[in-house]
This record gives C-alpha cells, sequence and structure tokens, in this order.
C-alpha cells in the first residue's frame, strides 16, 4: 500500500481509541497513529520517514525485519515506556495495521522476518489501494464528527 492509505488507516485506529477510552490525548493519539502507520516503511529510500532517516534504507531490505512483529513489539514497548499503556496499543496497532495492509499486496509481508511471506494479488497504489484509501478516509471523517 502507499502512505497515504497507511495514513487514513492510521488515523482510523488513533480515532476509534480516542472514541472508546475517552483520553483526552488527541494529539498525541493522532501522531502517534500516523507515525505507527509509517514507521515500517523507514526500510524505503522512497517513504516519507525512509527519505529522513539516512542510511536505514540501505542496511535493511524493505519489507525485511522492520516489517516485523519483533520490531513491532520493540517499538510499542518504547512508546509504553515514554507514554503509557493507551499510546503504546495506538502505536503499536497502527503499525500492525501497516503490515497487515501490506500483507494484500503481490510482494507480501514475512510477520517474523524469516520463512515465508503472506501475499495477496493486490500491487500498491492500484485499485484497491485507492478503494481502501477513500473507505477509511471517510470513516475517519465520520469518526470525527461523530467525536464532536
Amino acid at each position: 500500500m502507499i502512505g497515504r492509505t497507511h495514513v487514513v488507516v492510521g488515523l482510523f485506529v488513533s480515532l476509534l481509541f480516542l472514541l472508546f477510552t475517552g483520553s483526552n490525548d488527541v494529539l498525541l493519539f493522532l501522531v502517534l497513529g500516523v507515525v505507527g502507520s509509517l514507521l515500517p516503511d523507514v526500510d524505503s529510500a522512497g517513504s516519507t520517514f525512509g527519505k529522513q532517516s539516512g542510511f536505514i534504507p540501505y542496511i535493511f531490505s524493505h519489507r525485511g525485519v522492520i516489517h516485523s512483529v519483533y520490531v513491532l513489539f520493540l517499538f510499542s514497548l518504547l512508546v509504553f515506556l515514554v507514554f503509557g499503556l493507551f499510546p503504546a496499543f495506538v502505536f503499536g496497532t497502527s503499525f500492525f495495521s501497516h503490515l497487515i495492509l501490506d500483507s494484500f499486496t503481490k510482494k507480501g509481508v514475512s510477520f517474523f522476518a524469516l520463512g515465508d511471506r503472506i501475499r495477496g494479488s493486490f500491487v500498491s497504489g492500484k485499485l484497491f489501494d485507492f478503494l481502501l484509501f477513500w473507505v477509511f478516509l471517510f470513516s475517519d471523517i465520520y469518526l470525527a464528527i461523530f467525536m464532536l
């Protein structure tokens, strides 16, 4: 999937957590949702974080170890230690949503960094990606209005 699709899904996760926890940490949840949804692509030189990370895309292959549950748990633990339980859930769920979305693509994802990849039949940036983007964008707008 492309970045904008990951972002709207990450925002959806954030909004759901805000709705169900009643938290007042709106900005923190939204930022962690977006960061969690984009961070796995730090291993891609063309991604938002990959452009900023310098050397990481040249050390790690795209959709390799950084697209695994090990990195998800490591970064979620760091978020937990700094911000607490619910923010860590927002971050971790958004990160995991990235992995799930990428597993629908032809390149797929190996959730445990080794072994077989879980692959779908979709291509990033094509029709399925486009449809997911719009479904989650409208869902985000609906949730945001509902929460006002």
